[in-house]
């Protein structure tokens, strides 16, 4: 199977990635790994961040703040002093930042064994669109298409993750391969096998604050792939949203992705509210790469937790109906 993608992402597509939620001091601190009170100083001495203020005159921050925060941590590590680098753009700060890892070695995180993951990154880091539809219209060829979302995709979406969280990539290096990722999952879906129709629902969103959506577009792909008829909904969707999904529909399962952050201070109340409104017949699963850190939660609600997307085929066919 070819898969065809569209050319260009559209200003629209910028416009929506540009809608940045916002966040205290407490966790854009857990997240850059810069203590409040410095950051506090970057901004009031250097201007390093112009944080939005709440109706109490609380800062609140934009993902680009933390991602400028992220950077100049790394910049100050290497030696830069913060006058020096607190105004740079980010693209600046960047190319510091890897010229010093390129000559110490500071990032050992090492590269990918699969040489088409590796060739991803690279696209990815490019901005090269076009050259990403071309890897993964051979890799579709190569893998077929649960290969190539258990043996590309699943592992790219966690090098993306990791390069995101340190820093190397930015927000539109993410919403780049999401688009792409989107496509593939609906290139799939638009060709459904003679019993997706009849197979059991399942609900695949991300719940209010978690804004990445590739974990639960590949777990939709999983799903369709297992023969589930899947309603995807997207991402940040309240409980009282998703819990309607359900009741409006014969949903069997209700699966969520928590990809990042690892420490909102509101999903635990979404996960109950989400419980406490669901139909009886409807069971929660819950993946991501940021799961873990809602272990007690989770737990509490009686979600099921996803290691990973082999372990999300196998779940599927254990809830199956009948089964």
């Amino acid at each position: 199977m070819v898969l065809r993608f569209p050319g260009q992402m559209s200003n629209r597509t910028f416009e929506a990635a540009s809608q940045e939620r916002r966040y205290p001091i407490r966790v854009v601190s857990r997240r850059t790994g810069v203590k409040p009170d410095t950051i506090r100083a970057w901004e009031k001495r250097y201007g390093a961040v112009e944080p939005a203020r709440s109706e109490t005159r609380r800062r609140l921050y934009s993902e680009s703040d933390i991602q400028h925060l992220i950077l100049l941590r790394r910049a100050t590590e290497a030696g830069w002093r913060i006058g020096q680098v607190a105004t740079l753009p980010d693209e600046e700060l960047q190319e510091l930042v890897l010229e010093d890892e390129a000559a110490t070695g500071g990032d050992d995180r090492p590269e990918p064994e699969n040489e088409v993951i590796r060739d991803c990154l690279r696209a990815v880091e490019r901005l090269d669109q076009d050259e990403l539809v071309r890897i993964f219209e051979r890799a579709s060829l190569e893998y077929g298409r649960k290969g190539l979302i258990l043996e590309v995709l699943a592992p790219l979406l966690e090098e993306v993750g990791e390069a995101w969280a340190r820093g190397r990539l930015r927000p539109v290096h993410e919403h780049l391969l999401t688009s792409l990722v989107r496509e593939i999952v609906s290139a799939g879906r638009a060709m459904p096998g003679p019993d997706a129709e009849k197979g059991p629902q399942i609900v695949v969103t991300t719940p209010r604050g978690q804004i990445h959506e590739m974990g639960a577009l590949l777990a939709a792909a999983v799903a369709d792939d297992a023969g589930w008829h899947v309603l995807y909904l997207g991402a940040n969707l309240p409980a009282e949203e998703i819990a309607l999904a359900a009741y409006r529909t014969p949903t069997q399962v209700v699966a969520l992705g928590i990809t990042y952050p690892p420490d909102d201070p509101t999903l635990a109340s979404e996960l109950r509210k989400l419980m406490r409104l669901l139909p009886e017949r409807t069971r929660l699963v819950v993946g991501g790469r940021s799961a873990p850190a809602y272990a007690d939660t989770l737990e509490e609600v009686g979600a099921r937790v996803v290691e990973d997307l082999s372990n999300l085929q196998e779940m599927l066919q254990e809830l199956r109906p009948g089964s």
